[in-house]
C-alpha cells in the first residue's frame, strides 16, 4: 500500500524519477533475522522508474515483468 501511494505520487510529477527500495536482510514469520535460513538471508528489491530504463536491452514477459537482466 505504501509503495502504491509513492508510485502514484511519482506518476503525478513532471520530473524523471527512479526509485529503489531494498532490504538488507529477510525475516522469518516469527520475527527472527540474521540467521542462515533463506527467509533470513534473502532480501527484497523493488525498482520503479517514471520512464523505461532497460527497454532496449531486455524482453518483457506477457504480464510486463522482466525475468532477468
Amino acid at each position: 500500500e505504501v509503495l502504491k501511494k509513492i508510485i502514484e505520487y511519482i506518476q503525478r510529477q513532471d520530473e524523471k524519477i527512479v526509485l529503489f527500495v531494498l532490504g538488507d536482510h529477510g525475516m522469518t514469520a516469527d520475527g527472527n533475522h540474521g540467521g542462515a535460513l533463506p527467509e533470513e538471508t534473502n532480501a527484497a528489491l523493488f525498482a520503479y522508474s517514471s520512464e523505461p530504463i532497460f527497454h532496449k536491452f531486455v524482453s518483457h514477459n506477457s504480464d510486463g515483468s522482466i525475468s532477468a537482466v
